[in-house]
């Protein structure tokens, strides 16, 4: 299963930290070598910037993401957008202004 987050923020000054999947230990997946995890800027201008956080291959399981030095609580592998950005707002990024995300087999 490949499941994307797409986070936006409500700022775009260049100053935003990259967000970071940094711990996948407990997540499981049917064929070990096809796990992925990617982050990245998806979009920047002049009102927010998008990250976009993208794991790949997992059945099961969490993960943490991290935030200018915050490690966000355990996430599950297919959490909602909703979920997510709980998460997320509980490293002290309160800047957030949506999330959303997708799924695909």
């Amino acid at each position: 299963m490949n499941n994307t987050w797409d986070i936006t923020f409500g700022v775009a000054d260049g100053n935003i930290p990259q967000l970071r999947i940094v711990d996948v230990t407990n997540i499981h997946r049917s064929i070990s070598a096809l796990t992925q995890v990617s982050h990245g800027t998806s979009r920047e201008g002049s009102s927010c910037e998008v990250q976009e956080i993208t794991l790949s291959g997992a059945n099961d399981g969490v993960f943490s993401l991290s935030f200018d030095n915050f490690i966000s609580e355990e996430i599950s592998f297919d959490a909602s957008a909703a979920r997510l950005k709980y998460a997320l707002v509980g490293t002290g990024n309160k800047g957030i202004r949506s999330v959303s995300g997708r799924s695909s087999e």
